[in-house]
């Protein structure tokens, strides 16, 4: 059905004599919400606005979560922040049969106590959108539960934004934490994402700020009040009904957030225990290890100068985990290829060293709000260790150590 089909069913019964009568009663506006997918782009669940107008067989969905994987430059739109979603409608017997039944992730659905005239200004605010479909995506700030929030805050004239002022003792980082923390492909990811992020991740969140989070403003839905004109004060959700449970435990939404830092510091304590018995034992296989590391910290440090110099990502900014993959470690790997360069620059890991200690100086004394110790837990003993087979006999040239007479 073409996307003007609901403004001419609307627009005709307004030339009715029963549009008073019937209409308000007649258009029936809910919002169903989605659990998580399996995938990593499907862990922060999905929501969208339900419009069933009765006896006309009209049953749309509208949601603003689409968009295309064949677009030019996808990784690079994404990756920079200029990636365009779009709002769209789809019959919804369709998306359910795809999200509950191909998928089997959990949906709700909240039929909303909304009056006639805020039927009527949704639907004209549904209108509007389809004009202007596209959107500049941002992951935390503008995305598909943000949009369905404030237009529905927008149709009950400003109703709901101030009931969801109060603070919340999460911030962005946990809500990542505790979405992702399913499936070790999702869990390396979500260390990933973790390193990435900087301190303006780590703030409280408003419970306006965290409906960001299908789920989180599913509950606030259930939560809120409208005001009627006669004074009286409705809940407004008339009914929550749940249309599918998932059985699959890859799509299941964890309560809790569990900090990596104990799987960053297991990988670093081996990495680094392997790098100091490869200087001992092999300096080939020390420089493949150090090497490899070096690599690593290099490609964070000029990821992390991409994303906060030329991308539009607020949340990475001023991400003090440079002090753990800073550029230093570009001079390091310099020094791991070029044989004859390694003892003009054996003063760089000591220099890497030195700024990861001041970084694990800055998480243990609690000086700043960002969460910094995964990354600390990794990059520190890998550091150290690279530092220390640096310097053994040896480790300065392209020769094999020298045989010691005994």
């Amino acid at each position: 059905m073409p996307r003007w089909a609901l403004f001419l069913i609307i627009l005709f019964a307004s030339f009715t004599r029963v549009h008073a009568a019937v209409i308000p009663d007649a258009i029936d506006v809910s919002v169903i919400t989605m659990g998580p997918g399996r995938a990593v782009y499907e862990r922060f669940g999905h929501i969208a606005i339900r419009v069933r107008v009765a006896g006309t067989g009209f049953d749309y969905l509208y949601d603003w979560g689409n968009f295309d994987f064949g677009e030019p430059n996808f990784v690079g739109k994404f990756v920079k922040g200029s990636l365009l979603y779009s709002m769209d409608n789809k019959p919804t017997d369709e998306w359910l049969n795809f999200y509950g039944g191909e998928q089997d992730r959990t949906i709700t659905e909240q039929a909303l106590n909304l009056d006639g005239a805020q039927k009527e200004k949704l639907i004209h605010l549904l209108e509007e959108n389809q004009k202007n479909p596209k959107y500049l995506y941002d992951y935390f700030l503008d995305n598909c539960a943000t949009r369905v929030r404030d237009i529905l805050d927008q149709a009950t004239d400003g109703q709901l934004a101030p009931q969801w002022q109060a603070m919340t003792p999460h911030s962005y980082r946990w809500h990542s934490r505790r979405l992702m923390d399913v499936g070790l492909d999702n869990q390396a990811m979500s260390l990933l994402m973790d390193f990435t992020y900087g301190p303006r991740a780590d703030h409280p969140l408003t419970q306006w700020q965290a409906a960001f989070v299908p789920m989180e403003l599913s509950k606030l839905l259930d939560a809120a009040t409208l005001l009627r004109a006669d004074g009286s004060r409705v809940p407004l959700v008339r009914e929550r009904i749940p249309l599918n449970t998932t059985k699959l435990p890859g799509n299941a939404e964890p309560s809790e957030a569990r900090s990596p830092v104990w799987w960053a510091l297991s990988i670093g304590m081996v990495l680094s225990a392997m790098t100091f018995a490869c200087s001992r034992e092999t300096r080939f296989g020390y420089w493949v290890v150090a090497g490899g590391w070096s690599f690593f910290a290099s490609f964070g440090a000029v990821f992390f100068t991409i994303l906060i110099a030329f991308t539009r990502h607020q949340v990475v900014a001023w991400n003090e985990n440079f002090l753990q993959f800073s550029p230093v470690s570009l001079g390091v790997l310099a020094g791991v290829l070029v044989p004859r360069w390694r003892r003009p620059l054996s003063v760089l890991p000591r220099v890497a060293l030195c700024l990861s200690a001041v970084g694990v100086l800055m998480t243990i004394s609690h000086l700043t709000i960002q969460q910094t110790a995964p990354a600390a837990c990794l990059a520190f003993p890998m550091h150290l260790a690279v530092m220390l087979g640096w310097k053994r006999p040896g480790a300065n040239s392209a020769e094999p150590d020298a045989k010691q007479p005994i």
